[in-house]
């Protein structure tokens, strides 16, 4: 287990980041109409996508979205933000995505406990968990996974995903 663990809707550090292109998920997905209120609530309708955002901030956000709303608006969040933050080009299958989550979250933030982290761990061919020792909702970390996969599956790939562990850590069971 690591040192740190992470408690839903706490940044990990007073300095933690989630990088603009993270926080322009919120104004640019599916949902957007219906959270904007939110949005000008904690001083997110113009998100810079260039620059840096508390984690503090971005957490209080999102728990707000799932207090005021469904799961569905979480989830498209998290789509978003895998289709604004898309993964380098060497990151091109299923299984790439799953083996690197860790680095793809990494790169998203800065100034985070080391070990606010995305383990993951093979059980067969095609078949992984992932334990996200993150700060955030299981369902925008589902989004942001789901939307990742659906970028990188070929057409005879079908992914699925069962949520193990719905609290703090999630852990998400892929296999495709």
């Amino acid at each position: 287990m690591p040192a740190y663990q992470a408690r839903l809707y706490q940044a990990s550090s007073p300095d933690a980041e989630y990088a603009g292109q993270l926080a322009a998920a919120f104004t640019q997905n599916l949902r957007a109409d219906v959270i904007k209120p939110l949005l000008q609530r904690h001083g997110l309708e113009n998100v810079d996508p260039a620059a840096w955002y508390p984690q503090q901030q971005i957490l209080d956000l999102l728990r707000d979205i799932e207090r005021e709303f469904t799961f569905e608006e979480l989830v498209a969040v998290g789509i978003k933000a895998s289709e604004l933050v898309p993964p380098p080009p060497m990151i091109n299958s299923i299984e790439a995505v799953v083996q690197t989550a860790n680095l793809l979250h990494q790169a998203a933030c800065r100034n985070v406990q080391p070990d606010e982290t995305v383990f993951t761990k093979k059980l067969g061919e095609r078949h992984y968990q992932l334990t996200f020792n993150l700060p955030s909702p299981p369902f925008a970390i589902y989004g942001v996974l789901y939307g990742l996969i659906r970028r990188v599956r070929q057409p005879h790939e079908e992914p699925h995903f069962v949520f193990i562990r719905r609290e703090t850590p999630t852990v998400i069971d892929v296999r495709w």
